[in-house]
């Protein structure tokens, strides 16, 4: 065979060639009698299997660039709110690499008075998978500074049956603080309503 391929022998001694720049698979098997040699090959054209090889991993690639670049945060939890995966973005934004969210209860960045408020709205999505739920809590970064995180959360299944939450995480942290700030101009302007209409 004088193209480059890739060549095993199985258990009956039987040769399968690919031949890496064609998509034809050939299988050659040695017979014969005492003192004879002879061969007999035949060939199949995988073409349309090579071509759709190729296009599942083009997708597969373009859906983990979507998955870990898209500027959300991505959570798939387990009934016992382990993190199953988070895409890349969202570790970054809490200061994590991936590795070191997966496996963890996702509580451990939840600021702690929120946690059992957490573990309730979880739980809630259990009782409920027909719903999707949202609210807004704490959460702690790895540097300690917390931010805040509108999360919408619903229940899925995993390609193996078991039953998850989804959670995608939007930063809000400039809205609460915007939110802080007017409340506190508000009761500063009250007060000092109040305290003219006292003079």
């Amino acid at each position: 065979i004088n193209v480059p391929s890739t060549v095993t022998m199985d258990a009956n001694r039987t040769l399968n060639v690919m031949n890496i720049d064609s998509p034809i698979a050939y299988t050659i098997a040695r017979g014969g009698g005492a003192g004879t040699l002879s061969m007999a090959g035949t060939a199949l054209d995988i073409t349309e299997r090579k071509r759709i090889e190729d296009a599942l991993r083009a997708s597969e690639e373009r859906y983990g660039s979507l998955y870990d670049d898209t500027p959300t945060m991505y959570f798939t939890l387990a009934t016992n709110e382990t993190v199953l995966s988070v895409n890349r973005f969202g570790a970054d934004q809490l200061g994590y690499r991936v590795e070191e969210l997966v496996g963890k209860s996702v509580l451990g960045i939840f600021h702690k008075d929120d946690q059992e408020v957490a573990v309730a709205c979880l739980s809630g999505c259990l009782v409920t998978p027909e719903k999707t739920r949202n609210w807004e809590f704490r959460k702690v970064r790895k540097d300690g500074r917390i931010i805040w995180v509108r999360e919408t959360a619903h229940v899925s299944q995993s390609c193996g049956g078991a039953t998850v939450v989804l959670v995608t995480c939007e930063d809000i942290t400039d809205r609460k603080w915007m939110e802080d700030a007017l409340r506190q101009r508000e009761g500063d302007l009250r007060a000092a309503i109040e305290e003219r209409e006292r003079i």
